[in-house]
């Protein structure tokens, strides 16, 4: 007779990385528990890819006003015109980049990349930015009678902290939404693996339960090699991650249809 039993938070993540064969018994599952699952899951995705390695960074500068006031090369914006001592390139957690070069007479919108969430070109007569998928540029002929230089800047740090953890809730935001998306793609794609011998399939509801939980730790395991600077091939960990992913997926729906490890079918949600 299949087990009922009450999961806490925390027992679920055991079973979600080891036993797929159990994932049946988060059915009927409770919108809480999954919710509050999914949240975990993405929240350290969100930590490995992005939190440690600003965290890195920040620490690597000295904080904002150090590199503000030590880091950033001598500039000025007056007249319309902006100048700087030597050109900067700077990267923030693979997600902010930052460039300024007063040689560049215009930076255009094709001079923009498509890996980043936030991008800032800086040339000397004007600025590109990208904030997601808006593009927006700054004419400074329009800017005369504004004045900047190093120390205006410090002067802007409250506001940049505030905006940077503003890019941080929509990064988190964006991140929840590829984990939800890779796992409405895994479900479709493994839906109709596994038959019983009646020709039954799991329902879309079941196959999306488990690759909610089948995904996570692929996932987490793809991040913390994001974290670590990219130590095996991304390509690589892409692909294994996929196929485990599959077989997570397959694993609980055989077990939910009545066939034990060794595939062969036992009825009675494959126990004897």
């Amino acid at each position: 007779m299949e087990e009922k039993i009450s999961y806490g938070f925390f027992d679920q993540l055991p079973i979600a990385f080891f036993q797929p064969e159990k994932y049946k018994n988060f059915l009927p599952a409770k919108k809480k528990q999954v919710a509050g699952f999914v949240l975990l899951i993405v929240m350290l995705i969100f930590m490995m890819d992005y939190v440690i390695p600003f965290a890195a960074w920040d620490i690597s500068v000295g904080g904002l006003e150090n590199l503000v006031t030590q880091g950033i090369p001598n500039f000025t914006l007056k007249n319309g015109v902006f100048n700087i001592e030597s050109p900067m390139d700077m990267e923030i957690s693979g997600a902010i980049h930052v460039k300024a070069d007063s040689s560049v007479e215009n930076y255009q919108q094709k001079d923009l990349k498509d890996n980043y969430l936030e991008e800032f070109l800086i040339s000397k007569n004007n600025i590109m930015m990208k904030h997601s998928s808006m593009v927006y540029e700054v004419k400074f002929d329009e800017m005369k009678d504004y004045t900047m230089d190093n120390q205006s800047l410090v002067e802007l740090i409250p506001m940049a902290k505030m905006t940077g953890a503003m890019t941080f809730v929509l990064m988190f935001i964006m991140q929840l939404g590829v984990y939800l998306i890779s796992c409405i793609f895994f479900a479709v794609l493994c839906k109709v693996g596994i038959r019983s011998p009646e020709g039954r399939v799991v329902r879309f509801g079941e196959a999306l339960l488990f690759a909610i939980y089948g995904r996570s730790l692929f996932a987490l395991l793809t991040s913390l090699n994001t974290c670590l600077g990219f130590y095996i091939n991304s390509t690589l960990i892409l692909v294994v991650s996929a196929y485990f992913t599959i077989r997570w997926i397959m694993r609980a729906e055989r077990s939910l249809l009545g066939y034990d490890r060794k595939g062969t079918f036992k009825g009675n949600n494959g126990e004897e």
